[in-house]
């Protein structure tokens, strides 16, 4: 499954990957907590952003804008993200024109505040989260790998780890597939006016000294890609943040926000080839075969029962 949402704040992705525990990766006796994000984007490179994401670094271009090739922080990727007033900035002005108001009333102040607030968009997370059986998958190899460490047998230990790591590769194969799909074929700006064409109140006819805009292709994305094991709710899942920047360089050298229409618009083929490479990846490593569930959702493990599944997930419990 390809999932896509729109994000305002990196931190939650660099404070997962800065050390939370992770039991699933604790238990091989690995490293606690989520490895960190990986710069992944066609547009990375160019910006010199290779490798592990830096939390600080990351900040300062999706929050602020900073273009990481200017020391002095003095130069932006585009326009500064716009500035929305917040809840508590709004609550404040309403309450200033009600100071007499009740505690129910501030209630219901707090609520239309609340409902009131925007954020700027600073990224797009495009998750992909493959089948439950692939998950449990990699979590019996971890658990097989611990077995044999407790036991004192690290050759068998190695072997296991090893292949926990091929099934993550397959993983992230498919998670690459899908954004070099989505950048080729969804990596779109738009220049212009793109609103409504206003029009001759008489006539009604379009008038002609007002342009539609332009689509430019801007297939050159920033994404920082965030690698994690497990579900909110603890169950092992793997699945991958795809932090897609919010800005994108056009032909005229200049940043604008990416068309996320076109983006959204071929989310369904960016997941199908995403299952697909993982899959064949997973096939020809290991030797496994896919079937279609019952209820057509989502195609798992042949061998790793509904059962299984459910057991190790607690949204089913």
């Amino acid at each position: 499954m390809l999932s896509m949402s729109t994000g305002y704040d990196p931190g939650y992705l660099t404070a997962t990957a800065a050390g939370a525990e992770n039991y699933y990766l604790s238990a091989s006796g690995g490293e606690h907590g989520e490895p960190p994000g990986r710069w992944t984007g066609a547009g990375c490179a160019k910006l010199g952003l290779v490798g592990n994401v830096d939390p600080d670094v990351m900040k300062a271009i999706y929050a602020h804008l900073e273009d990481p090739r200017d020391p002095s922080g003095k130069s932006t990727l585009g326009k500064a993200p716009r500035r929305y007033k917040s809840a508590e900035e709004l609550l404040a002005a309403k309450l200033a024109n009600e100071p007499e108001a009740t505690p129910e009333r501030i209630k219901a102040l707090t609520l239309e505040a609340s409902d009131a607030s925007r954020s700027a968009v600073l990224f797009h997370d495009a998750t992909f989260s493959p089948a439950k059986s692939v998950s449990l998958m990699h979590a019996g190899y971890q658990a097989a790998a611990a077995k044999a460490r407790a036991a004192g047998d690290l050759a068998t230990a190695e072997r296991m780890d090893g292949y926990a790591e091929q099934v993550w590769a397959a993983v992230r194969a498919g998670s690459a597939a899908a954004m070099e799909y989505l950048q080729e074929e969804a990596g779109y700006s738009r220049t212009g006016y793109h609103g409504a064409i206003p029009r001759d109140p008489v006539t009604g006819r379009k008038l002609a000294d007002h342009s539609t805009g332009q689509f430019v292709e801007a297939k050159e994305w920033v994404i920082a890609s965030f690698d994690q094991h497990t579900s909110r709710n603890g169950d092992p899942q793997l699945h991958i943040h795809n932090a897609i920047l919010n800005r994108v360089e056009c032909p005229d050298g200049e940043w604008r926000t990416i068309d996320s229409r076109a983006m959204r618009k071929a989310r369904p083929a960016a997941a199908a080839i995403a299952e697909r490479v993982m899959e064949e990846q997973l096939t020809r490593d290991f030797g496994v075969k896919f079937a279609t569930r019952p209820d057509g959702k989502a195609r798992e493990i042949v061998g790793i029962s509904q059962e299984q599944r459910d057991l190790y997930s607690s949204r089913r419990a």
